[in-house]
């Protein structure tokens, strides 16, 4: 006996098995499977009543947080290597004025980055 039977995203059907000795037994069934091909056409001809169609999980807030993020994170990442650079030609020559600008506008700019993440 088949229950709980749906369309996985391989087009293949995940369904439950009751096995008579061992109980649910959760099964992929795949028409190019030797194995279950037979299973596969007897649940696609209707045998075992309505295969439900596969529905993609809803991505979570931070999911979908985490996607938008990471190019901005890495941009950050980047911009903070190159002041940490800056900051090593400051230690050398204090009056590096390039090198003390460069910082104030990869602090400005790394803050309007950081006020895109989610």
């Amino acid at each position: 006996m088949y229950t709980n039977i749906r369309y996985n995203k391989f087009d293949t059907i995940d369904c439950d098995y009751d096995h008579p000795v061992y109980g649910i037994i959760p099964t992929t069934l795949d028409p190019s499977d030797p194995e279950t091909a037979d299973k596969f056409a007897d649940i696609l001809a209707g045998n075992h009543g309505v295969i439900a169609s596969y529905v993609a999980p809803v991505k979570t807030a931070e999911q979908l947080a985490a996607e938008n993020n990471a190019p901005l994170l890495a941009e950050i990442a980047a911009l903070e290597q190159k002041c940490i650079r800056s900051v090593r030609e400051l230690a050398l020559d204090p009056s590096d004025v390039d090198a003390r600008q460069y910082l104030r506008q990869s602090d400005d700019a790394i803050a309007a980055l950081r006020g895109q993440l989610l």
